[in-house]
């Protein structure tokens, strides 16, 4: 039957993330649907860092389905969601990327979203594809991407973001930022910053809240998979 996973990081209560480089576990979740019940489980995925990225994609040679994990140090593959999975060799794009696979190609941008990056090799060699410069408030900066293409071949990057110089009044400063291109070269974003997201999260129950922060992160990428 079909099924949605979901990899998310696991961090104990006792460990601190930064001198680790990262949580120490990766967890598992599989749904019938996106919006769950997920049962939840730690795999034998020992890929260091927070947020893992996944990228499914069709091995050119063997026209096999593949399963890539993404963070930071390294990136794993294996032939099946539920593993074994191994570490592929060769560079990353670097730190906290937001990759996605298109005709042919791996692309992926950064943790400060200023340029994306290409390779046909998931081990690279990496190349710039194109500079990301929009216009931002400047004091501000965006962290944490999710990038994606449409359905009508648009893509688009969202971010967590913030102004430095914003001190007050937290639950309506800036949140968020979303860059968009028709081709992935030329990137635009709508002045005033039209933000994709907002501080306040509205439940299926009627009910709200106003948080001080709301990041997109880890990356929202469900991965339909026959189970």
């Amino acid at each position: 039957m079909r099924a949605i996973s979901f990899f998310l990081p696991s961090v104990p209560a006792q460990y601190n993330v930064g001198s680790l480089g990262g949580p120490p576990a990766t967890m598992h979740g599989v749904a019938d649907v996106v919006e769950g019940p997920y049962s939840w489980n730690l795999p034998n995925v020992t890929i260091r860092g927070e947020n893992p990225a996944a990228v499914v994609y069709t091995n050119a040679s063997t026209g096999k389905t593949m399963y890539s994990l993404w963070t930071g140090p390294e990136v794993i593959v294996a032939d099946s969601v539920n593993g074994p999975w191994a570490s592929v060799d060769g560079t990353t794009p670097g730190g906290n990327p937001a990759p996605l696979f298109h005709n042919g190609a791996f692309y992926a941008t950064t943790q400060h979203t200023s340029n994306i990056v290409t390779s046909t090799s998931l081990g690279g060699p990496w190349t710039v594809f194109a500079n990301i410069t929009v216009p931002w408030v400047t004091k501000g900066r965006r962290e944490d991407p999710f990038m994606w293409i449409d359905k009508r071949g648009a893509w688009h990057i969202i971010n967590h973001a913030y102004d430095t110089s914003q001190h007050d009044h937290c639950g309506s400063s800036t949140l968020s930022a979303h860059q968009f291109s028709p081709d992935g070269v030329e990137w635009h974003m709508v002045v005033p910053n039209v933000e994709p997201y907002g501080h306040t999260v509205h439940y299926d129950d009627g009910t709200s809240h106003t948080y001080v922060r709301v990041d997109n992160r880890p990356h929202p990428t469900p991965i339909p998979h026959t189970n």
